[in-house]
């Protein structure tokens, strides 16, 4: 039995239009245009700090439009492994509770071209995308960088 996580969703599924909040008070810091749209609702799991300082990042893999400013109870159901100029900035990846997503070859392959053409307008941003792991990794992630220690 997985717990849920609370994730606070910054960027809209569909959408260039990027939102950057602050972990603690959820208050917008900075907008932004990405250079591709968000494959699906983007933001962080509430109440966790990762190595580079901010929330860890979580995708919520649904076809339901989830605003930005807004929070969802999750499940987490796998880990992209993502390294960011040499430090470890992993994706959490979840569902909507009772709907049941496959991290399968073809979503694994839509997030490598999509990470690709997202960081393609940034010059000098090194970035890999490593093995996507599965609930218990992303559990063991959560637990790891949650500030309610």
């Amino acid at each position: 039995n997985i717990p849920m996580i609370n994730v606070f969703i910054e960027s809209e599924a569909g959408s260039t239009q990027g939102h950057k909040y602050d972990a603690q008070t959820l208050q917008l810091r900075r907008s932004f245009t990405a250079a591709a749209p968000y494959p699906f609702p983007y933001g962080f799991v509430v109440g966790t700090r990762s190595e580079d300082g901010k929330g860890l990042d979580c995708y919520i893999l649904t076809s339901q439009p989830l605003r930005s400013g807004s929070r969802v109870e999750a499940e987490p159901i796998g880990v992209i492994e993502f390294t960011e100029d040499g430090q470890a900035d992993h994706k959490i990846l979840a569902a909507l509770p009772a709907e049941h997503v496959e991290i399968d070859k073809h979503l694994q392959a839509a997030f490598r071209t999509y990470t690709q053409a997202f960081f393609s307008k940034t010059p000098g941003k090194r970035y890999e995308i490593g093995q996507f792991l599965g609930a218990a990794e992303a559990t063991a992630l959560v637990t790891k960088y949650s500030t309610h220690g």
